[in-house]
């Protein structure tokens, strides 16, 4: 079992893929003994760029019959650097979807989701949604994202036969975004984004009314449903 105490050393490779050029940008490997301190720095990253950066460990450690063992992991990170440094650092644009839309019934949520990246030939956004609800969870089949693209969450699928008027209490709408691009010389490379998860009235605040022909007097109506579905 791996814990700080029986850590040796261990190993991280860390690739910078640029996704608006789709080329290998940086890979950086880095090894540390369990005393070393070493600061691993992302300078020189284009400015107002997206950067996905793909971080691999490789941990050592004494096992239990005496010798040693290895534990790899991964993690992933999709993000947009300044474009100049007026903006505060704790901001940071890590969010590679948005909420344009919601539209919900007593039998059915309808969310549509667009991206920040527009589809082409060498990358695609692809989500996997999911609807939490107090008897289980509501989960859409995985669907490429392509100009405002519309998840349908079926509330019967969690609502007894029996009785139609009941309240599936569904509490969390969750996205998880994944990036599948084309790099130079790489091939082909998926990466996970932030997801979104919120409750559905959150997601609501996500877009404009204005602009997407959604009034003012009608937005309220939506959020009443929305407390009496999922609160």
């Amino acid at each position: 079992m791996v814990s700080a105490t029986n850590v040796s050393r261990f190993e991280m490779d860390v690739t910078i893929f640029d996704l608006d050029r789709l080329r290998e940008f940086r890979k950086t490997e880095l090894s540390v003994g369990r005393h070393d301190d070493q600061l691993f720095s992302f300078d020189g990253l284009i400015p107002s760029t997206w950067f996905a950066i793909r971080i691999e460990y490789k941990l050592f450690f004494f096992s239990s019959d005496g010798g040693y063992s290895d534990f790899p992991t991964k993690q992933e990170l999709i993000i947009r650097t300044k474009n100049n440094t007026l903006h505060s650092p704790s901001i940071i644009d890590d969010q590679i979807i948005f909420i344009d839309g919601v539209v919900t019934d007593q039998r059915n949520v309808n969310v549509t989701v667009d991206s920040v990246f527009a589809p082409s030939t060498r990358l695609s956004t692809l989500i996997v949604p999911e609807l939490q609800c107090e008897r289980g969870s509501i989960k859409p089949p995985a669907q490429r994202i392509a100009n405002f693209t519309k998840i349908h969450f079926d509330l019967k699928k969690v609502i007894h036969h029996t009785n139609r008027f009941e309240n599936p209490h569904c509490s969390i709408l969750c996205i998880f975004p994944y990036i599948r691009a084309e790099i130079m010389d790489a091939g082909q490379q998926t990466f996970r984004g932030k997801e979104w998860c919120g409750s559905l009235q959150e997601a609501l605040e996500q877009f404009p009314s204005i602009s997407h022909g959604l009034s003012k007097t009608f937005l309220p109506s939506i959020l009443l449903m929305c407390h009496l579905l999922f609160l």
